[in-house]
């Protein structure tokens, strides 16, 4: 009997606290006072109420993406509280571990997702330019960093590859030269899944129903590194400030 009204009582103080979040988040006033920081604290919040009671005993694969909204405000939120991508990694890990499993899973598989939409052969012929070169691995770095750099140059160096002329000077300065890479990305939701669980975040992927790209096929460039003409034409600001 007491078993029961003790189970009472707890399911009774989650549903307060469910209630009382719910009316927090959807108070204008209170959303307006917070700011967009806030408010995205508060959106986290209220979903890990509801989640963790089930994340930390039940783990399987996912093929669930984050929510692309709110991959994007976390992306923008670690920009604002950093100075360096260094900073902006440990933050991401930081926050990351904050979130549910499957949410942390769904940060990488979006991830990955967004790394498959951007590789194509303008991008790459942008990141040669910035990178003074550009290896396979060299491309994944630099699309990581494009993608940490938020969502609308994302999508806008997707479009024109020539707009990250806009963050030419936010590269890391490494040994006196700037580089426009960002290979820590890969590792933030790995890093955090594994400080919440113990657990390998690879044991959880499932990269089903993603709009993947044939590995083995190598990418067709419409550029040749040995003809400046070729690169000039698709970048031609990124090639005149850095050639």
């Amino acid at each position: 009997m007491t078993r029961i009204l003790k189970r009472g009582i707890y399911f009774i103080n989650v549903f307060i606290t469910v209630l009382s979040t719910i009316t927090a988040c959807t108070n204008p006033a209170v959303i307006e006072e917070r700011g967009e920081g806030s408010s995205l604290e508060s959106e986290i919040e209220f979903n890990e109420i509801i989640e963790i009671r089930y994340d930390s005993t039940k783990l399987s694969k996912t093929s669930k993406m984050l929510d692309e909204n709110l991959y994007w405000k976390i992306i923008s939120r670690s920009i604002k509280a950093s100075t360096s991508l260094d900073d902006q990694e440990k933050w991401l890990i930081s926050e990351l571990s904050k979130l549910s499993t499957e949410k942390i899973i769904g940060f990488k598989l979006r991830t990955h997702q967004l790394l498959i939409d951007s590789y194509n052969s303008d991008l790459w012929c942008a990141g040669y330019i910035m990178n003074g070169g550009c290896s396979d691995d060299c491309f994944e770095y630099f699309r990581c960093w494009i993608i940490s750099r938020g969502r609308d140059i994302y999508y806008n160096s997707k479009a024109n590859p020539d707009y990250l002329i806009n963050e030419a000077n936010t590269g890391d300065l490494i040994s006196e030269i700037k580089i426009y890479e960002f290979e820590g990305l890969l590792n933030v939701a790995v890093i955090a899944f594994n400080q919440k669980t113990g657990k390998e975040i690879y044991d959880y992927l499932d990269y089903a129903g993603l709009n993947a790209y044939d590995a083995d096929d190598q990418l067709k460039l419409n550029w040749n590194e040995g003809s400046q003409e070729s690169m000039k034409k698709i970048c031609p600001k990124l090639y005149e400030k850095f050639q």
